[in-house]
């Protein structure tokens, strides 16, 4: 019997797993290659891209690859001019920077953060090397994944099932960003809300990753199915919960606004007023930008560690903070911590699919504010058993909530007709 033919449209590469949504679909794609015939499809902008894919190929050869490139002109070092670009891009920004805080200072002006507000046409070229795609190829099934993507439901053709899974609804995380300008704030988050949901209607199924989502795109007609994912196994490099604890960490990098907003948060509200009684330090992985790092330089607790490819070391004797105030979907950083038997300490936002309210919480510690924060640290503080506790409570929620038999189960749900 021939298997269904299974297209999945991504502009993010899931290889290195190195980002959460990096994660959750190299899970799946491992499995639904099993089943189905699958294809990939994606853009590749430099080099370094380029090695992913051929990465990502030698882990899982049965996928079949369609790649539009955006250089292709080899009579011309891109090597160079990107590097040359991105000097510019960072000169643009500090300089929009320096000149936005001038006009703000002495005009009194609101601080308006940088909102995803645009629904931005798709490039010309990639549109027509998608369609053309779509319509050279026989697929009984194309999956769309992450927000990106998401205008591509409007140019598949209708005998096509259409999956959309949704990582992060924009218009939720456009309205719990921090904004000084509210009614702009709702300006935005009203106009997202109206196109994404337009957009979504025409999936013939939505993936989300927990209950919370499926409730605010409780309006939509279409058929909207939970599908969390899940760790793979290469990730999961701790066996055992450390014997004593002594450090926090966070893990994330700057270009996903969620991250830097909770981070700044946690650092300038909760850890650095409180210093003389947290005196554990905390560890900053991933990529972030020099104005950032400089702004806690001449801290000696707050440690930036750059990217780090395996996370063995910095798990050792640590506690993941997790102080995410925006976004939506399943915290991989969290989910992780789970399967390597990390004791978590988190906001309630931050877990968001990761607990159930009606239940004791007995597998994560949640705060709200400074005031929670110390009353937490107070309990951990030398409570090496506590930890240990905790960091085995959150391996066993993982083992029983996130079966891998269990997820591929629900996930091929949404294949069904």
């Amino acid at each position: 019997m021939n298997k269904r033919q299974l297209l999945i449209v991504s502009k993010k590469i899931p290889y290195p797993l190195s980002q959460g949504g990096a994660i959750a679909q190299f899970f799946f794609l491992k499995k639904l290659a099993t089943i189905f015939e699958v294809s990939f499809c994606t853009i590749v902008n430099n080099e370094n891209q380029e090695r992913n894919i051929e990465s990502l190929k030698k882990e899982i050869p049965q996928i079949t690859f369609f790649v539009y490139k955006v250089v292709e002109d080899n009579s011309i070092n891109f090597s160079v001019l990107n590097t040359i670009n991105q000097i510019f891009d960072k000169f643009k920004k500090r300089l929009k920077n320096k000149v936005f805080n001038l006009y703000s200072k002495t005009n009194n002006a609101p601080t308006i953060i940088s909102f995803d507000s645009n629904f931005c046409y798709e490039n010309e070229k990639f549109l027509k090397f998608f369609i053309d795609l779509v319509n050279n190829q026989s697929f009984d099934i194309i999956q769309l994944e992450f927000f990106e993507t998401i205008s591509l439901l409007s140019v598949i053709p209708e005998n096509i099932k259409k999956v959309f899974v949704h990582h992060e609804i924009r218009s939720k995380r456009n309205s719990l960003l921090s904004s000084s300008n509210v009614v702009y704030r709702d300006y935005i988050k009203n106009i997202t809300l109206v196109i994404e949901n337009s957009l979504l209607n025409r999936a013939d199924s939505i993936i989300v990753f927990n209950e919370e989502d499926k409730y605010y795109l409780k309006e939509l007609k279409a058929p909207v199915l939970i599908s969390p994912f899940g760790i793979p196994k290469q990730l999961i490099v701790k066996q055992e919960v450390s014997p004593f604890f002594n450090k926090f960490i966070f893990i994330g990098s700057e270009f996903h606004y969620p991250n830097k907003e909770g981070l700044e948060w946690f650092l300038d509200t909760i850890f650095l007023p409180n210093s003389n009684i947290i005196d554990w330090p905390i560890y900053i992985t991933g990529f972030w930008d020099g104005n950032f790092k400089k702004k806690y330089k001449n801290n000696k607790n707050i440690v930036f560690t750059g990217y780090i490819k395996n996370l063995e070391s910095v798990y050792e004797n640590s506690i993941l903070v997790g102080p995410i105030l925006s976004g939506s979907g399943v915290r991989t950083k969290i989910l992780e911590a789970f399967a390597n038997k990390i004791p978590v300490i988190s906001t309630p936002f931050a877990s968001e699919g990761l607990y159930k309210t009606t239940e004791l919480l007995n597998h994560i510690i949640h705060f709200n504010s400074s005031l929670d924060f110390l009353e937490v640290f107070d309990k951990i503080n030398g409570k090496s058993d506590f930890l240990i506790d905790l960091g085995n409570s959150g391996f066993k929620y993982f083992s029983e909530n996130f079966d891998e038999e269990i997820l591929l189960e629900k996930r091929l749900k949404a294949y069904l007709d």
